[in-house]
């Protein structure tokens, strides 16, 4: 449950960065579909690992590996479901499938390699979300474009606290990851 209802929030900020992106850069409103595509895969990378990131503060180490798993496949089976909608009983959901497996993947490489306390603001924290910024903006055609690096890190950033709430009130917890007030 907990899994579900983190997947449904990551989709939900996804689509709402990507919409606020393309609201502040009006350059972007007639992206074509598949730049559209990668850059909201590139926001679900961030998100996957932050997410990540967050989760090893209310997730046992025992269940960890299996919480991870069970938010990607929640992921996949809500895009799968909204566009089976949208595209009827002959829908194909592997592409779907590979293309979010390999963004969590992806999201693994891309961005692990920053070192920082995911409750501690700082300079590595800056750089992770500063390097999200850019490589948002690569894919969607507007690399250096500071209006939509800078959204995008506003957006990654905040995103931090709604996960982190999300995970407290799942496990019934307080405001601070150990549980004390």
């Amino acid at each position: 449950m907990k899994a579900w209802t983190l997947a449904e929030l990551l989709l939900a900020i996804s689509r709402e960065s990507m919409m606020l992106i393309k609201r502040q850069a009006p350059a972007l409103s007639n992206l074509p579909r598949k730049q559209e595509w990668e850059g909201f895969i590139e926001v679900l990378k961030v998100l996957f690992n932050l997410t990540d990131r967050v989760a090893t503060l209310y997730v046992p180490v025992n269940e960890y590996l299996l919480f991870l798993d069970a938010v990607e496949d929640a992921v996949i089976d809500q895009m799968n479901a909204a566009f089976r909608k949208q595209a009827g009983p002959d829908y194909d959901d592997v592409p779907l499938k590979i293309s979010i497996a390999a963004a969590f993947e992806d999201s693994q490489k891309f961005y692990h390699p920053h070192r920082f306390m995911i409750t501690e603001e700082g300079a590595e924290k800056d750089k992770y979300l500063k390097a999200f910024g850019d490589a948002l903006a690569g894919k969607l055609g507007a690399r250096g474009n500071n209006t939509i690096v800078t959204t995008a890190t506003m957006c990654a950033g905040s995103c931090i606290a709604a996960i982190k709430a999300l995970m407290e009130s799942a496990e019934g917890r307080s405001s601070s990851p150990t549980g004390r007030a």
